[in-house]
Parts: structure tokens; sequence; C-alpha cells
């Protein structure tokens, strides 16, 4: 999910169940958050996938999207546009591309007008250790170009596959990336020299979610992350002042257990929302319960607002 900027929120894709069968989606929506309506985008687009990169670039008002995967074992490694204007999908051919992978983050940064794209996995239901590449994505060229950082960050594996464990947002005010791996560490990325750094941040039991977690940053509050699994110790809400380097856990109403959602931050209402999950992701017998609920941050915690 990623915020339009304009009061708008936009969904593609996903995995969800149909009875006992996995099914991998290819609908996009695009949501209005003053009257909670979604409404489905017509015409061509990517195919079916789950775990596909995407943000958004406000200077373009388009939608970057790359890879994902289908099924037990295929990745793509496809680059797309969406153009709000427009409200058409297009897909590139740059010259220069990372390889097929699922699980990428990627935020897009004003400061240096590129996406900024990191890791992922060419097997992702396997538990290892994902790429650890950094990619940048040139709008006005359209072509990818591969950083070459002194420093990567320290990527873990606790027999989950480890593609799942990043969750990234772009903070403005650093204008760096901020990215949480695995609720141990956490990292920034300046586009500008490309290099990352190790922030010296402090995160606690309650922020220690090993894998699909979610975050988002809104300006005068931090980047927000919440969730993640093992889904019973993972139920609360945190900010990190990238001032102090510092995480500090919010109070207030919350989503309960949940995992492998996802997050955005509208300024236009000047809110972080969070959308769809599940409450339990590794279920080995039967089918994991995945929901389509909206919930949107306030000052007294979680409130849930719709659903499509």
């Amino acid at each position: 999910m990623v915020a339009l900027g304009g009061g708008e929120l936009l969904v593609f894709g996903g995995r969800s169940y149909q009875g006992n069968a996995e099914v991998f989606l290819d609908d996009t929506w695009i949501l209005d958050v003053e009257t909670f309506l979604w409404r489905e985008v017509d015409g061509e687009g990517p195919a079916a996938r789950a775990q596909h990169a995407m943000a958004f670039d406000p200077i373009r008002r388009q939608v970057l999207l790359f890879g994902g995967y289908v099924g037990s074992s295929f990745t793509y490694g496809d680059t797309w546009i969406f153009d709000v204007a427009s409200t058409r999908w297009e897909r590139l051919a740059p010259a220069v591309a990372p390889t097929a992978r699922a699980g990428s983050v990627v935020v897009f940064d004003t400061a240096a007008d590129a996406f900024v794209m990191f890791a992922g996995a060419e097997e992702p239901p396997a538990a290892e250790l994902p790429l650890d590449e950094t990619w940048l994505f040139r709008p006005d060229a359209a072509t990818w170009e591969k950083a070459d950082p002194d420093l990567q960050p320290t990527l873990v594996s606790e027999g989950h596959p480890t593609l799942f464990e990043l969750a990234k947002a772009y903070d403005a005010e650093l204008e760096q990336s901020v990215m949480l791996v695995a609720g141990e560490s956490t990292w920034l990325f300046d586009a500008k020299v490309g290099d990352w750094a190790a922030a010296d941040a402090t995160t606690s039991q309650g922020l220690a979610a090993d894998y699909m977690t979610a975050a988002a940053y809104q300006p005068g509050v931090g980047t927000v992350a919440y969730g993640g699994a093992p889904v019973e110790r993972t139920q609360g809400t945190w900010t990190f002042d990238g001032g102090s380097d510092r995480w500090a856990r919010v109070t207030g109403t919350v989503p309960g257990p949940l995992a492998n959602h996802a997050m955005a931050y509208d300024p236009n209402s000047d809110a972080v929302y969070l959308f769809g999950g599940s409450a339990a992701v590794l279920v080995l017998d039967g089918v994991p319960p995945v929901n389509n609920e909206l919930w949107r941050l306030g000052d007294s915690g979680w409130q849930q607002v719709g659903r499509p």
C-alpha cells in the first residue's frame, strides 16, 4: 500500500485465500480517506503477485512497483509505473535492472530524486539470507543503478524467510531512508552520498518483531512501526526519532496481533494508515486468517475506519 499524496491510498495485489486455496491477486484499488470509499481501477497492469516493492514519487505523482512472487518459487523482475493522473499502469524496459526478487523494501528519496530499494530474495519461501544489494531507480532516466556502499546492513536468519524481516520508511527531515532490521537494528541510507550507517538506536523486547512488520514516516512524529511476528509479543506502536536515534513506544489502542500488513502516511489527513495482514502468519495446518481491515493512527491510538 502507498499513499498518493492527495487524500488517497493505493493497494495492488497481495495474497489471500478462497476456501483452502492460496490466491495471488492482480487488482488495483484506490481509497478516498475522507469518505473511506474504495474504487477499483480498470485496465491492464502487473500480473498477480505478493511481496512486491512499491513507493510513491510525489514530484511526478507516480508509483513504482518492482518484483514480487507468485506460487512457491516464481519471482518477478519487472518494473512498472502507475500514473496517478491517468490511473494507468505502464511496464518499463530499463536497460539495467535488478535480478528477479521478492520481499525488497523501497522508498522515494525526495532529496536525491530517486527510489531507493534494498534486499529481496530470489526464492522467497526459503529460510535464507536475502540479497544485500542497494539499488536506485532514477525516474527521469527510467533506469536502475546499483549502489556500492562501503557499509551494508547486517541481515540475520532465525529459520524464517529473512526477506520478510525488513521495514523501511523515508525520513524527510533527515533526508535519509530509515530501515528496521528484524526488530533489532536500525539503519540509515543517505542516497546523496550512497552509503549506509548504523543508527545508535536501542530497541526493546516489545519492538523485537523478527519479521513481517511495517513502517511509515509521519512529519513531526518520526518513523512509525507497528506489529510483526511472532505476533504474541509485537502488539505495540513505536516511533523512531532520527534526531536522537531513539525508539519510543506509543500508548493507546492497537489493532491487535497483526503481521505482514502494510502502512502508509497520507499528508492530507496527516495520519498513518494500516491495511490488511494476518493474526497468524505461520499456520502449519489449515489456512492462515487474513483480513481487509483499515486502521488510522490518531492521538489516542489506532481506530478502525473501514474495509474494501
